[in-house]
This record gives C-alpha cells, sequence and structure tokens, in this order.
C-alpha cells in the first residue's frame, strides 16, 4: 500500500468518527478505484494521483454542467449539490502536490540558465523548459510554463 493510500484511509477513519458522510464515501471512491486499477497493473505514485485528477475533473464538469440547465428541473437542491461537489474538489486538492505559482515558475526557469532564445521554436523551448522543471522535482501547470517561455522568448 502506498503512501497516499494510507493518507487516504486514515483520512476516511477521521471522516468516520467526524460522521462526515461527503468526505467518507468520495474518499472510499477514491480508494476503491486506485485498488481496482491496482488489481488489473502495478500502479505508479503518478497513477494513483490522476485517480484523485480524475474524480476532480469529473465534478468540476458536473458543476459546469448544473451551471447550464434548468435549475427547475432538479429534484433536488440545486446548491446543496454544488456545495457538495465543491467540497469534494477541496478535499481531493489536499492529497495533490502542490504546483507552482506563477511567478515561483518563473523564477525556477530563469534560474536554470536555459538559452530559451536559442531553440527552433516554442514547442522546443517548453520541451526545454518542462524537462529542466521535471528533473529538479518541481510540480508546474504546463499551460504556466507555455505562457512563461513565450514571454521570455520575445
Amino acid at each position: 500500500m502506498s503512501e497516499l493510500e494510507i493518507k487516504i484511509k486514515e483520512s476516511i477513519i477521521r471522516a468516520v468518527k467526524e460522521k462526515n458522510e461527503v468526505a467518507k464515501d468520495v474518499l472510499r471512491t477514491v480508494l476503491g478505484q486506485m485498488q481496482l486499477d491496482a488489481s488489473s497493473k502495478e500502479l505508479s505514485e503518478d497513477d494513483r494521483l490522476n485517480v484523485i485528477r480524475k474524480q476532480i475533473k469529473s465534478n468540476q464538469l458536473s458543476i459546469e454542467q448544473m451551471s447550464n440547465v434548468d435549475k427547475s428541473e432538479w429534484k433536488t437542491d440545486w446548491e446543496d449539490n454544488n456545495k457538495k461537489l465543491a467540497f469534494e474538489i477541496g478535499l481531493l486538492s489536499m492529497f495533490l502536490p502542490q504546483v507552482l505559482s506563477e511567478i515561483d515558475t518563473k523564477d525556477l526557469i530563469v534560474k536554470t540558465g536555459l538559452d530559451l532564445k536559442s531553440a527552433k521554436n516554442d514547442g522546443q523551448a517548453i520541451g526545454m523548459a518542462m524537462k529542466a522543471l521535471k528533473s529538479s522535482g518541481a510540480q508546474v501547470d504546463a499551460s504556466v510554463v507555455r505562457k512563461i517561455v513565450e514571454e521570455l522568448r520575445k
């Protein structure tokens, strides 16, 4: 069992003690999916994190879709559903590695000393930057890296 799965199990126990049904249910769902995936292949830590990311994305899509429908058609309270999904997103996000801010990402790219202007195109420069950031162990948002590299190449 991975360290992430242990943390999730501890959080489930805490949710049960606190009688927090929403937290208990979403954590059990994520842990169950990880265990199901692990039954068919060896899971890396990134595979486990992707299970969490997938659940977060699903919740975000549900919130987005709910904002585009006639609320009077819902048999349940729309606002309660939205709050529940937002709570789940916040809870699950705590298990993901923290992503560097745009300022910190830019500082790290500059500190690498890469000659991004010598790259043939933006794509190659972004690849160079991502490789350097990944080797440093930093968690970054690829869209932020793209934006920064494009700025630095001007």
